[in-house]
């Protein structure tokens, strides 16, 4: 009788022990979903979801929000494509963006090795814009670090000034398109 309570109760364990198991079983993420999801937690405003663009020069999101985002700027580009800095005061009242300008925020991740621009601009009253990533190559990003070298490194400042001058030009074009299609 006691050897059958004793091989009762060790069957009971094996059985708890293959469900405990079975049920801690780690998801693997794969790099994107992993850099999305990091992504999202450095951004300087909450976005419900991002959608990757198949840009081939940087990872690029489009994201679009419910409602109007009112997270100030770091920098404002105009139609003409001018670059007016904001936040340069302690006592600049924060403005309401109007659909002639591009708001545009820049998160510096030397942790993550990355530096993420958000340009934003207004459709309809709503927050609409696109999101890119300078990822430096890194084991936690093999593939989709595009770049060879730090970017989140201040030695490396004139050539990372060079690429947003690009994405701003980027965007313009991506700004004027949408605004042809929504007057057609």
């Amino acid at each position: 009788m006691k050897r059958y309570k004793v091989y009762t109760i060790s069957i009971c364990i094996n059985l708890l022990l293959l469900t405990i198991l079975a049920g801690c079983k780690t998801i693997q993420y794969s790099e994107t979903e992993r850099l999305e999801a990091s992504i999202m937690k450095e951004l300087p405003f909450h976005v419900k979801t991002l959608e990757w663009t198949g840009d081939p020069d940087f990872t690029t999101f489009r994201f679009s929000c419910s409602g109007y985002v009112s997270t100030p700027p770091d920098a404002e580009i105009n139609y003409n494509g001018e670059l007016l800095v904001s936040r340069t005061t302690v006592f600049e009242k924060p403005t309401h963006q109007d659909e002639a300008h591009i708001w545009r925020n820049v998160v510096v991740s030397k942790k993550n090795k990355r530096i993420i621009c958000v340009d934003r601009f207004l459709k309809e009253g709503k927050t609409h814009g696109y999101i890119y990533v300078l990822q430096t190559e890194s084991k936690k990003y093999p593939n989709l670090g595009t770049f060879h070298w730090d970017v989140s490194d201040s030695h490396n400042i004139e050539s990372v000034g060079l690429i947003l001058n690009d994405i701003r030009q980027i965007s313009l074009k991506k700004m004027f398109n949408t605004k042809e299609e929504q007057s057609e």
